[in-house]
């Protein structure tokens, strides 16, 4: 019995050992791949056939002379006399320090730029995610009804097709036109207040819903054959319980689909 015991407990440890070991793997590859990253982004001035301080002052001033001092002192001043490494490093140090760094050409924080882009960024990622629910209730409600209704339902549709197929750059201007410019109903650009969301919001979540309301529906439909789903009306269990099993079940191969999701397809 304890030989039995300690076996038992021994594979357990070599289980989770090796559990620790995969897990360190992948946290090594990711850190490993966010370095290089990291480190081509840094390197991409010097990856041109371009000089990258002659480039900043054809950005800067135009009018300068291209003289060696005049490069050398942007070099200098920009901490580019060291190559990509001396650069990727004095970034890296700054950022330890909690400074993002300086534009090269305007001077500016990039700090705080950095963390508007990424606000707004967010902020139309809710709101485009808010439409595609809004959308995949639509599309997949009815295949939930008819499937816990008994009643067959063909797999596909017209509605989440017409939104698959179309492109965001495509819906992007149709509903500008109709809305903003025919309709007079939203505000046809700016950004700032929640009318002005409305547009690039359903540019973005209206074919992501499509997608993801047609996947679901179809999955939705294909677990109501299943044969667990009859064992389970037929003991009697309520629609509740059978409607929340079946989503879990749909959902679950999805997940991969409403990760894309969220940036666009």
């Amino acid at each position: 019995m304890s030989a039995l015991l300690g076996a038992s407990v021994r594979r357990r440890a070599r289980h989770a050992l090796g559990a620790v070991r995969s897990d360190a793997v992948m946290a090594l590859s990711r850190l490993v791949a966010l370095l290089g990253l990291v480190a081509l982004v840094g390197a991409m001035p010097w990856l041109s056939s371009n000089d990258p301080a002659l480039t900043i002052l054809r950005a800067t001033s135009a009018e300068r002379e291209p003289t060696p001092e005049v490069l050398e002192s942007i070099r200098q001043r920009l901490g580019l006399d060291g190559g990509p490494l001396g650069s990727i490093g004095h970034w890296l140090g700054g950022l330890v320090r909690g400074e993002a760094g300086t534009s090269w050409i305007s001077g500016r924080d990039v700090g705080p730029g950095s963390w508007q882009a990424f606000t707004l960024s967010l902020g139309l990622m809710g709101a485009s995610l808010l439409v595609a629910l809004v959308v995949v209730v639509l599309l997949a409600g009815p295949a939930l009804r008819d499937g816990l209704r008994g009643r067959a339902r063909p797999r596909g549709g017209a509605a989440a097709a017409i939104l698959t197929s179309l492109p965001e750059y495509l819906l992007a201007p149709v509903l500008l036109l109709i809305l903003s410019v025919y309709a007079g109903l939203l505000p046809p650009y700016g950004w700032g207040t929640p009318a002005q969301v409305v547009l690039p919001a359903l540019s973005l979540g209206l074919p992501a819903g499509g997608l993801l309301g047609g996947l679901l529906g179809d999955a939705i439909t294909a677990t109501f054959s299943e044969g667990w789903v009859r064992t389970w009306t037929t003991a009697g269990i309520g629609r509740g319980p059978v409607a929340l099993a079946v989503l879990r079940r749909a959902v679950a191969p999805l997940t991969g689909q409403v990760a894309r999701a969220g940036g666009g397809r």
